[in-house]
């Protein structure tokens, strides 16, 4: 089963990566320190990604604490926070306009990449159009749905290649 990496990355981000984003939290930098170690942190893994190191261990590792240093942004609220909150439809509709319409490459990457916590940053609060929208039953309903969608597509996607003709599909 394909997507199976991630449970052992998960697992060995809560093992051994949590320790050291708890540690950073309990240090109670500010909310503009927190900004700059996560930025840090995701300009550390996308120089790493830049030279072919593709290993979902670094990955996981850098995603977590990044998340985590974001985190510790918003929980000490500021200018940061509510930026973010107050451009939250802003934001979304940057960054699905550069995932469909920027040519594939480093700098889109890494443009998605980092507005990424723009965008988790700014849907804490439910103000903004977008927010509003993910509060749809529907939208509830996949979120609750899409880990076991992730987790089993790959199977479902071989048994219907082997049980369906190709031509028609």
């Amino acid at each position: 089963n394909d997507p199976s990496w991630s449970i052992s990355a998960e697992w060995f981000a809560y093992l051994f990566v949590f320790p050291i984003s708890w540690y950073l939290l309990k240090r109670r930098f500010g909310a503009a320190k927190y900004v700059i170690l996560g930025y840090a942190i995701l300009a550390f893994w996308l120089v790493l990604t830049g030279f072919g190191l593709e290993n979902p261990l670094p990955r996981v590792s850098c995603e977590f604490i990044a998340g985590s240093m974001f985190f510790g942004a918003f929980w000490h609220g500021g200018s940061f926070t509510g930026l973010c909150q107050r451009f939250a439809t802003i934001i979304c509709v940057a960054l699905l306009g550069i995932m469909a319409f920027a040519a594939r490459g480093p700098l889109a990457n890494s443009a998605i990449i980092l507005l990424i916590p723009l965008v988790f940053v700014g849907l804490t609060s439910e103000q903004s159009l977008i927010s509003k929208a993910l509060c749809l039953a529907p939208i509830l309903w996949l979120g609750r749905v899409s880990y076991a969608l992730y987790m089993s597509h790959r199977l479902a996607d071989k048994f219907l290649k082997i049980g369906l003709p190709a031509q028609p599909y």
